[in-house]
Order: C-alpha cells, then sequence, then structure tokens
C-alpha cells in the first residue's frame, strides 16, 4: 500500500531524472544523471516487486536493463533511444496510476515482437523483455515482421518508427488490418 501511496512522488522524481538525463548538455554530465536515473529505476524495480505490482516491476526491470546497458557507452545515447526512454517514462506512470485497478497477484509473461531497423536497439530492447523474462523476437526488416505475425500470435509488438521502406506507422497500419 505504501508503494502506491508514495507513487506520484516516485513518478515526478523519475520524469525529473528523466529530463535531466535526457537535457544533459556533455558525456560527463549525462552519466551522472544515467547513473542517478538508473538508480532509482532499480529501487523502483525492486519495490514494486515486494508490494506485488508485477507489471510496473516488469516494465521497470526491463527499463533498468535499458539504463544499466547505457551507462558508460556514450556512443549509445542516440535520438531513438532518448526517445524510447521518455515513452517508457510516461507508460511507467500510466502503470502507476492505474496500479490500483489491476489484480496485483498475476505476473506478466509472452511473446514480443520487436521491429527496429537498428541492430544496437534490437539488442538492447531484447536483453530488458529477457530481464523481464519475457520471450522476445526481433527482426530490423517490417515485411520479416509481417511475414511473422502471419505465423505467429504476439502479446506485444514494439515498433520504431523510423526505419526505411516502411515507417512504425505504415507497419501498425498493415499489422491491425
Amino acid at each position: 500500500r505504501e508503494f502506491l501511496d508514495d507513487a506520484p512522488k516516485n513518478c515526478a522524481t523519475i520524469r525529473d531524472l528523466c529530463q535531466s538525463f535526457s537535457n544533459a548538455r556533455n558525456d560527463a554530465k549525462r552519466e551522472m544523471c544515467l547513473q542517478d536515473f538508473y538508480r532509482k529505476i532499480h529501487f523502483v524495480t525492486a519495490t514494486a516487486g515486494l508490494a506485488r505490482c508485477h507489471h510496473i516491476a516488469l516494465l521497470a526491470s526491463a527499463f533498468e536493463a535499458l539504463l544499466f546497458e547505457a551507462g558508460g557507452k556514450p556512443a549509445l545515447i542516440t535520438p531513438s533511444l532518448l526517445r524510447t526512454v521518455a515513452f517508457t517514462v510516461d507508460f511507467l506512470g500510466t502503470l502507476f496510476d492505474r496500479a490500483r485497478e489491476s489484480n496485483p497477484n498475476v505476473p506478466l509473461s509472452g511473446q514480443v515482437l520487436v521491429v527496429d531497423d537498428d541492430p544496437l536497439s534490437n539488442r538492447l530492447v531484447n536483453a530488458a523483455l529477457r530481464r523481464a523474462q519475457l520471450q522476445p523476437r526481433s527482426t530490423e526488416d517490417p515485411l520479416v515482421a509481417l511475414q511473422w505475425l502471419h505465423e505467429n500470435r504476439y502479446d506485444l509488438i514494439l515498433l520504431d518508427i523510423e526505419m526505411p521502406g516502411m515507417d512504425g506507422f505504415e507497419l501498425c497500419k498493415r499489422l491491425r488490418a
């Protein structure tokens, strides 16, 4: 109960840390911000697990892995990664908002399809998803993703927006059709 009562404060702190990380002006400052950000997400992962808020714990665990992988590697801090971080922070806030509505005793599991033309982003997202005990499958080619979707069922599909040939919006339209 205390974990959920502290949610607004934790969400505000996470948003502030995300903003500091994203707006850092040099690699040294960004690395310091990343370490603080990582520590906070690590705390959320642990406390969400203890509070039996499985949805939050799984996302926070995957996010923690992503931040850990980026640590000490300034070349990994791309605009795409920064967008992923920002979207993840927003979605984590949504999970906190809805935590009281869901059944906290049901852990997540599932098949995840990751479609991103950047091989490094694919690797980082897959590592984070595996750490969250999900089963990822990834491709850099949207047409391969369409083929796999005809052959398999996925519980979650993560799409990059900017891809050559077919962007994420077009792929999403085709998936829904």
